[in-house]
């Protein structure tokens, strides 16, 4: 159970940047206080009732555009607003985590751009897509950061062998060239 209240923990905090950001809202707020002390959702925290809400709108996202729209919901719209947040703070290491988002989301849309014909036959693609990029940018699993590493270290072994090869190349034309010393 720790295991998923620790995944359910950036969400609660989602939630009630949300909440708060809704209550400068007037009619949002008035709105929510009503849902909150009627009948409507009795002893609810607003935090758990913008939760249903988001997660109604969501759920109408996948009906209308399937699966993709919702990958694109989580791959798109909180790791913008995470960004935003980043850009209007002082701390620099939230700019360097958000900024790694966006090159390996380029990476992995690039990719999947030019791979959709095949990629969209693997059955639960858009699932395992949606859990990707999920997993991309949640504090617990800082998973671009770690896929970043893997690809300069593989970035970085190509570049040694084409280095080398380079180097093996340069040798083998040096020592064909022929001795302009050599009278003929």
């Amino acid at each position: 159970m720790e295991a998923v209240q620790s995944f359910v923990e950036p969400l609660e905090k989602y939630l009630t940047i949300v909440v708060n950001t809704l209550n400068k809202v007037g009619f949002v707020k008035k709105a929510l206080d009503q849902a909150q002390e009627n009948r409507i959702f009795p002893a609810q925290k607003k935090e758990h009732i913008v939760g249903a809400v988001i997660s109604l709108l969501s759920l109408i996202v996948c009906f209308v555009f399937g699966l993709r729209g919702l990958g694109y919901l989580c791959g798109f719209v909180i790791p913008f607003f995470e960004s935003w947040k980043a850009i209007k703070s002082e701390d620099l290491n939230d700019d360097r985590k958000w900024l790694i988002y966006w090159v390996v989301y380029s990476f992995i849309t690039t990719l999947e751009g030019v791979s959709d014909v095949f990629l969209s036959w693997i059955p639960f693609y858009e699932v395992l897509k949606t859990v990707l990029y999920v997993s991309l940018w949640h504090e617990r699993t800082e998973g671009a950061q770690i896929l970043l590493e893997a690809i300069n270290k593989g970035a970085g072994k190509i570049q040694a062998k084409v280095a080398s090869a380079a180097r093996t190349e340069e040798l083998t034309e040096q020592n064909d060239a022929p001795d302009n010393k050599k009278i003929h």
